[in-house]
């Protein structure tokens, strides 16, 4: 008489065994990338963020981003003067840190600042502008979708 049974449960338990491993060694591959690391102290320090955002929302002109030809250009109001602008501009990608660009505040005579799109490869951007104006600090974000995700 035939024990082929025996020999299917154990080929069963083999083929579950190496489905498992081969899942475990891909997921090894996988980036989980946070948005910022140390989220927890930024989180302690967001009452600061609302105010900037309430004062921006205040202002008789509001800051623009947008996405430009040439790249991102960020706009300020023209009731500041242009050295009275200090700041940072963190241009990231949400899905790969490694592509996170930090970029001091430097507008021009037209109170504009322009990010070369070259520096940017294709894909989902944010953009948040952190700027004082007057020793007051402001905020402002957008979003945009630079050239071709194919």
């Amino acid at each position: 008489m035939k024990r082929t049974w025996e020999f299917a449960v154990a080929g069963f338990f083999l083929f579950f065994i190496l489905g498992v491993l081969a899942v475990a060694f891909l997921t090894l591959d996988d980036r989980n990338d946070l948005v910022t690391e140390h989220y927890y102290d930024a989180e302690i320090q967001y009452q600061q963020q609302i105010d900037r955002v309430d004062r921006t929302k205040a202002l008789n002109e509001q800051p623009s981003i947008e996405l430009v030809a040439e790249g991102v250009r960020i706009r300020f109001p023209k009731d500041f003067q242009r050295g009275d602008l200090t700041g940072t501009v963190h241009v990231y990608r949400p899905d790969d840190k490694r592509l996170d660009l930090m970029i001091p505040i430097g507008p021009d005579s037209a109170n504009r600042q322009l990010i070369p799109i070259g520096l940017l490869q294709p894909g989902s951007w944010n953009v948040q502008v952190m700027w004082n104006g007057r020793s007051v600090g402001y905020y402002s974000e957008g979003k945009f979708l630079v050239g071709s995700t194919r």
